[in-house]
């Protein structure tokens, strides 16, 4: 881990990404705190890479770092992150999504509020 780490504070976005490549199928404490740190990266491809690996694991840990990605820059990762909260089909997952109720893009709200939607209908 600490070589991946290292990888993915490098300076060329190549080597992030084959960094967060050899994360696939991990789903340990680690490896979901580096897929965290990777979503505050200044490249927009190595925030996708990382939130499709996040969403790849699917449970509950990986809550904190979906929050993260809903203050994001960029309306595809919002987009995305909301999407993977509302599947993860978990009763936590409600404040970060009303949150995103409120998101300056309109998609963003839409698929929260369709999100939200499906969530409640899912937890009742």
């Amino acid at each position: 881990m600490e070589n991946l780490a290292r990888d993915l504070s490098d300076n060329d976005d190549r080597v992030r990404l084959r960094a967060l490549e050899q994360l696939t199928g991990l789903s340990d404490t680690g490896a979901i705190q580096l897929l965290g740190n990777a979503l505050h990266d200044n490249s927009d491809v190595v925030r996708l890479k990382a939130l499709e690996l996040l969403g790849a694991i699917q449970g509950p840990a990986i809550i904190e770092p979906l929050k993260q990605a809903l203050h994001d820059n960029n309306e595809r990762i919002r987009l995305i992150a909301v999407e993977l909260l509302g599947n993860l089909k978990d009763a936590r997952a409600l404040e970060p999504l009303n949150h995103a109720l409120y998101d300056n893009s309109e998609k963003v709200r839409i698929k929260a509020a369709a999100q939200l939607s499906k969530l409640e209908i899912d937890l009742a």
